[in-house]
């Protein structure tokens, strides 16, 4: 009796079943790559308000260390940087609201305005007196907060300006926004007077001065 041999495999069913192979690991391979890009484009989105350096492009993706990400009203991340004033002409919030007045007691004023994306823009929170002794008296009991859309700025890291002229003096916290992002944002600048002064020319009580700006940005 002879042994019948089992029948070889086929050259051609080989070739199909390595295809097959290659098929799925290039789709296993394109389904994790794009989980990672809708991670990244989640992260970017993410809407943290950075203090960014003169000359980096804006938006930028990180926040600062502190601060907390909260909802805000903007379609995207609103980059604030230090900002020399002298070294431009660039409008503030104040000089694009008409309505704009400088309160001489506690309280909270509402404004609003409509801005170009691409116009820049800048953010000034100061206190100006009769003599530079007052201004250093005075500055030793103020406060500054700054909030762009719900999200806490740290000031201190903004430009510091001292500006001299010939009726007064001034110390000026300045940012700067380069170009504007969706197509509204809340900006919110608060001075806090810890007790009773004078600049030279008026009384100021203690309490809160809070002026909110709500911009609508054009295209």
């Amino acid at each position: 009796m002879s042994m019948q041999e089992s029948p070889k495999p086929q050259k051609k069913d080989i070739t199909i079943w390595i295809i097959v192979a290659i098929a799925v690991v290039m789709v296993c391979c394109i389904l994790v790559l794009l989980g990672l890009g809708g991670g990244y484009y989640y992260l970017e989105k993410s809407g943290k308000v950075n203090i960014t350096q003169p000359g980096i492009p804006l938006p930028s993706v990180s926040g600062q260390k502190g601060s907390t990400v909260t909802p805000g009203l903007s379609n995207g991340p609103l980059g604030i940087e230090p900002f020399d004033p002298s070294t431009s002409n660039y409008p503030s919030l104040a000089d694009l609201t008409p309505n704009w007045t400088d309160s001489t007691k506690p309280g909270s004023q509402n404004y609003s305005l409509t801005v170009s994306s691409r116009e820049p823009v800048t953010i000034m929170m100061g206190w100006c007196t009769a003599t530079s002794t007052i201004l250093q008296e005075n500055f030793q009991h103020i406060n500054w907060s700054l909030t762009v859309d719900y999200q806490p700025v740290e000031v201190q890291k903004l430009f510091l300006w001292n500006d001299q002229e010939s009726d007064r003096i001034c110390k000026t916290y300045v940012g700067l926004v380069r170009q504007w992002t969706g197509s509204q944002h809340k900006i919110i600048t608060t001075m806090t007077i810890t007790q009773k002064i004078n600049d030279g020319w008026n009384d100021y009580l203690p309490g809160d001065y809070t002026d909110v700006y709500s911009v609508t940005v054009s295209p």
